[in-house]
């Protein structure tokens, strides 16, 4: 047998942790479960997508496909999604995953209000200077009111812009996008589905709340707080969700988790449905489970309705898709990756987290935009192109969580 010298051990294990990046990187690509999730996804889209190009399909038919997914599908999905047996390491767990999701959309709330409200203070003046002249050359400044005026436009504008990109940013698809995705990839009863309802547990209250008050421009006052709280606690989705997330963890109460077949005895949580009461978990399993091609039929009727060239010629809509699809998934993935190697977290739960965090804007922000007239414009090219985007980068970062956090 060869002895390394001394002076080799480095190259040793070097060449050691590349055999076990091939190897895992090989296990991984090859992995039938990943291939048919991306295939599924890209497959249903393309074929949406060319059913309204032929006519078949008619634009005005997402919105009905919509309706079913949101107020049936998804609260289904929801709903399945916590069918499953509940143990202490479980919801410690689930426990972490909430903190963070409480902490992800609370800093990057306030880091949102901070940078729109303070940040154009901030300018160099020759930015300031060169956004006037941008202006200026575009229209007939005749005064020095006029020229006031124009100032106060160019801020507005900033102002509005930076707003509709920084909700876009921090309120992804997670429920119509990323959840179908995780559930073909892991199983509606894997713990990356019960962490993925638990994720949109804040992800729900400040979409509903702080993303309508701020993209409506209404004061954050007693009345309107309590109106939009209203609003967000009667969505079906929300509903389900709380009303899973209860039953799951009465679980945890001493003799909950002794059941079998028809309630015989055994080793099962009493909401494992699957085990306990398969003929009300199948139904219920088999309508939350038409929201994944649902969605991405819808997903391909949009896209064949929308002018993808009028959003390729803007860098602005270029500047939000790497951030949205680059930079926050990856920071959402330092952080899990310091919880994998933790133990805390499992790897499953972790890309599930990623996955949600490389989604495409969400469409209530969207409507939000529409509606108010926030910017409407960009936000629905932003939303065209990273949609067509994240078909892309969801799969490479499935691959990199896959391949990275088995390393750990």
């Amino acid at each position: 047998m060869r002895v390394f010298p001394p002076q080799n051990k480095f190259f040793q294990g070097y060449f050691n942790m590349n055999n076990n990046i091939t190897s895992v990187l090989t296990t991984t690509l090859s992995s039938t479960g990943l291939w048919s999730a991306i295939l599924s996804t890209i497959g249903i889209i393309t074929l949406g997508y060319l059913l309204v190009k032929i006519k078949v399909f008619k634009a005005e038919w997402s919105k009905v496909l919509n309706s079913i997914v949101l107020k049936v599908a998804l609260p289904a999905l929801a709903f399945s999604g916590f069918m499953n047996n509940a143990t202490i390491q479980q919801l410690t767990e689930q426990g972490i995953v909430l903190g963070v999701s409480f902490g992800f959309y609370i800093l990057l709330s306030c880091i949102s209000i901070l940078w729109v409200n303070f940040f154009p203070k901030l300018l160099p003046n020759k930015i300031k200077k060169l956004n006037a002249n941008t202006f200026e050359g575009q229209v007939n400044v005749v005064s020095n009111e006029q020229n006031l005026e124009a100032n106060n436009a160019i801020a507005e504008d900033n102002q509005k812009r930076a707003l509709t990109m920084w909700m876009m940013l921090i309120f992804g698809s997670t429920t119509f996008f990323g959840l179908p995705i995780i559930r073909i990839l892991y199983g509606t009863t894997s713990d990356a589905v019960v962490a993925a309802n638990i994720w949109n547990i804040p992800y729900r209250i400040f979409l509903y709340s702080f993303a309508f008050l701020v993209m409506s421009g209404l004061k954050f006052d007693k009345q309107n707080i309590k109106s939009s709280a209203k609003t967000a606690l009667l969505n079906p989705i929300v509903i389900a969700t709380f009303l899973g997330l209860v039953f799951w963890l009465t679980q945890l109460i001493p003799g909950a988790s002794r059941f079998g077949a028809n309630f015989t005895e055994g080793t099962n949580g009493w909401f494992n449905w699957n085990v306990t009461m398969p003929y009300f978990y199948t139904p219920i399993n088999t309508v939350g489970s038409l929201s994944s091609p649902l969605v991405w039929l819808s997903i391909g009727i949009t896209l064949a309705t929308t002018k993808l060239i009028d959003a390729v010629k803007d860098k602005w809509v270029w500047i939000f898709s790497v951030q949205k699809l680059v930079i926050i998934p990856f920071i959402v993935f330092i952080v899990f990756l310091g919880l994998v190697a933790a133990g805390v977290v499992t790897r499953n739960v972790s890309t599930a987290m990623v996955i949600f965090a490389a989604t495409p804007p969400a469409t209530v922000v969207i409507a939000y935009a529409m509606q108010y007239k926030v910017c409407d414009k960009l936000a629905t090219q932003c939303s065209a192109l990273t949609t067509l985007l994240a078909i892309i980068a969801i799969p490479i970062w499935i691959i990199i969580c896959t391949v990275v956090y088995q390393l750990v």
